[in-house]
């Protein structure tokens, strides 16, 4: 079975977020560390929502 994990980091002065994709125990994709600076919980939705479009296209 396939998952995605998705990590996040909510900092004081930036948010990080890495997203990979898990089968059988095993990490087979990570995406790009992504960074942004998050005011509210608007823009951390918005972040988190766009990272993982970004990581679709990555299937093992």
């Amino acid at each position: 079975m396939k998952k995605l994990n998705i990590s996040i980091d909510v900092g004081g002065t930036h948010s990080r977020l890495q997203c990979e994709i898990i089968e059988n125990e095993t990490t087979h994709q990570k995406s790009a560390e992504y960074k942004a600076v998050i005011g509210d919980k608007i823009a951390l939705e918005k972040f988190i929502q766009s990272s993982i479009k970004d990581f679709t296209d990555l299937t093992p």
